[in-house]
């Protein structure tokens, strides 16, 4: 697939995707579209040639890590993805700064500030992800259906689709052996 110069165009998400709305999102798009080049330049430095595929697929886990978040119905996972992009925020402001002996001092700069802002953005929506949630759990009769007034499913009946950790709960428990 050959390789077009300038900004990404939006042709994998409709205009109309609420994505488009995110701020941090934008941000890391945009990012995206000029850390292609910068990549580029460190792989041809022959200490830097590691850093350039590296700080480009941080930078792209940004803005994919955004949108899958951005996509789940639980506030607890959104945040857990959240935490995903920030960390790859962090990792892209940690490889930009090893490659600025190659990167111009002004693309550096404006390339790490415009990381900071997405890092801005991401520690004050984390915690408020946490505690909400987009389909909120319906109220239904607990006989006909097997579950508790709260929507949480009852300890008796299993679902093996669905998995909904308590407040000490990192994951599915390990199978019985």
């Amino acid at each position: 697939m050959p390789h077009s110069k300038g900004p990404l165009r939006k042709r994998d998400l409709p205009e109309s995707d609420s994505l488009h709305r995110m701020r941090a999102y934008q941000l890391a798009r945009e990012l995206v579209a000029v850390c292609w080049d910068d990549a580029e330049a460190l792989v041809r430095h022959p200490l830097t040639a590691n850093i350039g595929p590296q700080l480009y697929e941080a930078a792209c886990s940004i803005a994919v890590n955004l949108g899958e978040g951005y996509s789940r119905s639980s506030g607890r996972d959104r945040a857990r993805i959240f935490e995903y992009a920030l960390g790859s925020v962090r990792e892209s402001i940690d490889w930009y700064n090893a490659g600025a002996r190659v990167l111009a001092e002004d693309v550096v700069a404006a390339r790490v500030e415009t990381l900071v802002e997405i890092r801005k953005i991401l520690l004050a929506v984390i915690p408020r992800e946490r505690d909400r949630t987009i389909r909120p759990h319906k109220e239904i009769d607990s006989k006909d259906s097997g579950q508790q007034e709260s929507g949480r499913q009852n300890p008796g009946r299993h679902d093996p689709g669905r998995h909904d950790p308590g407040p000490d709960d990192s994951g599915p428990s390990p199978s019985p052996q």
